[in-house]
Formats: C-alpha cells, structure tokens, sequence
C-alpha cells in the first residue's frame, strides 16, 4: 500500500515539474492587440508589454506571464498556476498520507 501511495505521489511531482504552468497563449494576445474594445478592458504587463489576463502575473523567476499564478515552488523546479495547481495539492495530500501511513 505505501508504494501505491509513493507512486502516486511522485507522478503528482513529475506533473508538477513538468507541465506548462499556464503561460498567456500568444494567440489571445495577438487577439487582444487586434481588438481595440479588448484593448481598453486588459491592462499592458510592464516587465513583458503583453496585455494581462484577470490574475495573471508575471513570474520573475522563469520569466513569464503565467495565467492563475500562485507562487514560484523551488522544490517543484516550476511555478504553480492554472494548469498544474491540482497536481500540487494532489502531491501535497499524497505526500500528508505517506508520512503519516
């Protein structure tokens, strides 16, 4: 049972390290740019010139307008946002039920 619990856990790492974070797609800024009703509802990001998404930020550590973003997680070797946010709760729970198995 405790392997289980540990294989689990470390899939939930190894999504974390390796998923997109949730970075502004180029697209949408390109859409944004084009528009200018878009224009006047976005806000322009001053380390990057790209137009923000509502609670994106820029993450200064890999360098990126990340959607969601909540933190930088140096254990996680990633930032943690809208696309890999699950994963790190699921790790956290896992990793709870591991030390405590």
């Amino acid at each position: 049972v405790f392997y289980v619990l540990l294989g689990l856990m470390l899939a939930s790492y190894a999504q974390i390290a390796l998923m997109d974070p949730g970075t502004v797609p180029r697209k949408w800024h390109l859409k944004v740019a084009g528009d200018p009703v878009l224009k006047q509802r976005y806000r322009l990001c001053r380390k990057s010139n790209l137009f923000k998404p509502p609670r994106a930020q820029w993450d200064h550590v890999t360098g990126r307008l990340v959607l969601n973003f909540d933190h930088f997680c140096p254990w996680m070797v990633n930032s943690v946002g809208f696309y890999n946010r699950k994963f790190f709760i699921l790790f956290l729970f896992w990793s709870f039920v591991c030390c405590f198995y």
